[in-house]
């Protein structure tokens, strides 16, 4: 909790910073993976999510809207998950 305070704190940080910054906190805490959509994301549905095995200890996310709008992120798995 610690770390969510003081990023709320930060007055240095401007809204996105901030939001994105909370999410990975929460999705570390948590071990679920967090999307964020952005500023107009009451009209935007979450379509698909692929993971793409790349090496042992990473993968390729993949995440599409309706709108289509498509991000992808490498991710480095735990060494738990492995």
């Amino acid at each position: 909790m610690l770390k969510l305070q003081t990023i709320f704190h930060n007055n240095s940080l401007d809204l996105n910073d901030t939001i994105k910054r909370s999410i990975e906190i929460v999705s570390e805490i948590t071990n679920y993976t967090a999307v964020v959509l952005g500023n107009a994301s009451s009209s935007n549905k979450l379509m698909k999510v692929e993971a793409v095995p790349l090496d042992d200890d990473k993968i390729l996310s993949i995440v599409i809207t309706d709108k289509g709008i498509v991000q992808h992120k490498i991710l480095s798995l735990p060494y738990c998950c492995i």
